[in-house]
């Protein structure tokens, strides 16, 4: 197995909040996962809020700050300050050029970006680390935010992992346009797509939009033949067990469905949407 990238696509680019590698939750086997940045939903319990905006986004973790000073010198247009009263860094977002030289200058990745504009090459470099441990059942899962928000890009990627012979799979939400999906379809092997709930009520009180288009591609989806696992999230107070079941149902009657996965809820997003800057 090689790691020769084609030529053209190392000139493409796009915004890339996290590579983890040796995940064992986001699909079969042992895999990759590359989060995204960008998502068409608004969901209040968002594991990963920092992927939410399609722009970059800085992020302050102030309880490891040691107020060295480094980033505030480091901005080259003055747009971080020390809150004294507080004992907090503070950032002028309408000067701030995005240029991201205080997540350099840090010592101690107190300030880090999210949705750094990466190369393919460097995405697939990443990748191919691991492909030597992937197995039989492991491979590349593309997550966010919303993976198919940068299909082009995904597309590409994608493209490059077929011709490494790795299994590859996307994580979404299904509310982007059916040609979105198209695009990628060829070099997708399994799609886990998330189904928040089957009332169109309630799904627009979660998440801020009705589900009209994610069922209707989802359903596309099944007749194209490609594997699905279908995964629900269960938050507490939000979902009855009624609407649980009712989704759950509503999987089991998808063409080519094969795991229905109950995700369990954790408070790991609160903290990093504290942290968010812009």
């Amino acid at each position: 197995m090689g790691i020769e990238i084609e030529e053209i696509e190392t000139e493409t680019q796009g915004f890339v909040s996290n590579i983890q590698r040796c995940s064992i939750n986001d699909g079969p086997g042992l895999r990759t996962t590359v989060f995204l940045q960008g998502c068409s939903l608004r969901c209040f319990w968002c594991h990963n809020p920092e992927t939410i905006s399609r722009n970059s986004q800085l992020m302050y973790n102030k309880d490891k700050c040691i107020f060295c000073g480094a980033c505030v010198r480091s901005c080259p247009v003055g747009a971080l300050a020390v809150d004294d009263d507080k004992g907090v860094y503070t950032l002028k977002k309408e000067k701030c050029a995005s240029c991201f030289s205080c997540c350099d200058a840090c010592p101690g990745s107190v300030l880090t970006v999210s949705g750094k504009l990466t190369a393919h090459s460097e995405v697939m470099r990443e990748i191919m680390k691991d492909a030597p441990f992937y197995g039989d059942r492991g491979g590349v899962t593309f997550s966010g935010g919303e993976p198919l928000m940068q299909p082009d890009f995904l597309a590409s990627l994608l493209k490059s992992c077929k011709s490494e012979n790795l299994n590859t799979a996307v994580d979404t939400a299904g509310n982007v346009s059916w040609k979105n999906f198209e695009t990628i379809l060829p070099f997708t092997d399994i799609f886990l797509y998330d189904i928040k709930a089957v009332c169109p009520e309630l799904h627009k009180k979660g998440t801020g939009n009705d589900n009209k288009l994610i069922l209707e591609n989802l359903d596309k989806l099944s007749e194209t033949g490609k594997r699905l696992i279908i995964r629900i999230p269960v938050i507490p107070g939000f979902h009855k067990i009624e609407e649980l079941e009712k989704t759950k149902k509503y999987a089991e009657g998808i063409k080519n469905v094969t795991e229905i996965e109950n995700l369990p809820y954790h408070n790991l997003g609160e903290s990093k949407a504290k942290r968010l800057l812009f």
